[in-house]
């Protein structure tokens, strides 16, 4: 009975390396292997001199975004964007991965991503020879995952080893992933393979917890006609691109309430709601605004200028909220706020405390292992000429008492 289970498991586990097509998903992308007689030829791409090598990469983190040359058409929608994650994949937004890792597609946790290989991967220990190097020529963007290990929890902390690449092409809208060499195991078998949409709940797997040959290709193909209409509105950014936070002076210029608005689904939009508010620590509306707008066409966008202006005469911490409202069956709604932060401080005092963080950590922080991890912030002070006198840091926790470099840029 034992060997008759192992059999029937070691069929089910290989069965997805033998299929030559699959899908469509919901949307309509299918993808092809080398194994299909009119599916791709597998033929490495060597970018290991002519790309970029990717620093920061360690166990359970992103490195990113790359800013691609071209737009990439991704479902119904186009990204530029791209974050690379030390677990075998790349997302269009910022999201971190780990094991265990979500049959494609899931909807919740972080989404929008390329499964070329997920697993639990691991850049970081002794003598781990693991690299990641990333080329965008204008047309194709190739990133190379080279003798990447399984994260082990034996020391050095890896082993096996694995080479793949994920290719975006813009001007046929495939992707193609590619296996050069894989050995070793994973913890679990914990590996999936696969395409991911913004929406979650839409994407295409091709393989689960099975461990790719070399010399094998996949892809990925945009479908001709969609077979799915998707209505999705979506706030691009608040003031300027990025939302990045901004400091004020208390009872100075007022802050001018500016939003730009995107329509990001495959059919146009009619008729929808838009409020921006700004609002303090406690919640409290400051000012607010709705504008509606009449339409929006596919791929396009629009700037709106609320009238109100935010006069900052308190000091404190406040969001700049746009909602976005009243659309009829839109797929994806968790694209419908967005929040950037504004710090009000008191300019009569001769010393400013310039920070975005509050007396209290509000979540999970960022953290890394190894010693090639860090975090930045970029400060604009409200004011100029400023001095920077000193910085400070909040530590959560530093178990095993490692030294790190604090550095000031002027920009």
């Amino acid at each position: 009975m034992i060997r008759t289970l192992t059999l029937l498991a070691m069929s089910t586990a290989c069965a997805a390396l033998f299929a030559a097509s699959g899908g469509p998903d919901a949307y309509g992308y299918t993808w092809k292997d080398s194994n299909e007689p009119d599916g791709p030829t597998y033929d490495w791409v060597d970018i290991t001199t002519t790309g970029t090598l990717v620093n920061g990469l360690a166990d359970d983190n992103t490195v990113g975004p790359f800013v691609m040359q071209t737009s990439f058409e991704y479902y119904w929608y186009s990204r530029k964007f791209v974050w690379i994650g030390s677990n075998g994949y790349i997302a269009f937004a910022d999201g971190n991965i780990a094991s265990p890792f979500p049959t494609i597609p899931s909807a919740g946790g972080t989404n929008d991503f390329i499964a070329g290989m997920m697993s639990d991967l691991n850049f970081g220990g002794t003598g781990n020879p693991a690299q990641c190097y990333y080329l965008d020529d204008g047309v194709v963007t190739t990133i190379s995952y080279i003798n990447v290990p399984f994260w082990s929890p034996t020391a050095p902390g890896w082993t096996g080893s694995n080479t793949f690449q994920i290719i975006l092409n813009t001007a046929d809208s495939t992707i193609t992933v590619q296996f050069q060499g894989q050995s070793g195991l994973t913890q679990n078998n914990d590996i999936k393979v696969g395409i991911e949409s913004v929406a979650g709940s839409i994407g295409l797997q091709h393989s689960s917890n099975v461990y790719p040959t070399g010399g094998y290709a996949i892809r990925y193909y945009y479908p001709p006609t969609a077979l799915l209409d998707v209505t999705d509105a979506t706030v691009i950014y608040n003031t300027d691109p990025g939302s990045g936070g901004r400091f004020l002076s208390r009872n100075g210029n007022s802050f001018p309430m500016s939003t730009v608005i995107g329509n990001i689904g495959n059919v146009d939009i009619n008729s929808f709601m838009t409020t921006g508010s700004v609002l303090n620590a406690a919640g409290a509306v400051q000012v607010t605004e709705q504008v509606p707008v009449n339409f929006l066409e596919v791929e396009g966008d629009t700037l709106i200028n609320y009238t109100p202006q935010f006069s900052p005469a308190v000091a404190g911490t406040y969001r700049y909220r746009t909602t976005i409202s009243g659309i009829t069956g839109e797929l994806v709604t968790t694209n419908n706020q967005l929040i950037q932060e504004l710090v009000v401080v008191d300019t009569t005092l001769a010393l400013q405390d310039l920070r975005y963080h509050g007396a209290t950590d509000d979540g999970i922080g960022l953290s890394w292992n190894g010693g090639n991890g860090g975090v930045g912030v970029y400060i604009v002070p409200p004011y100029h000429p400023a001095y920077a006198t000193a910085t400070t840091i909040r530590i959560v926790s530093n178990l095993n008492l490692a030294s790190f470099n604090m550095k000031v840029y002027a920009d």
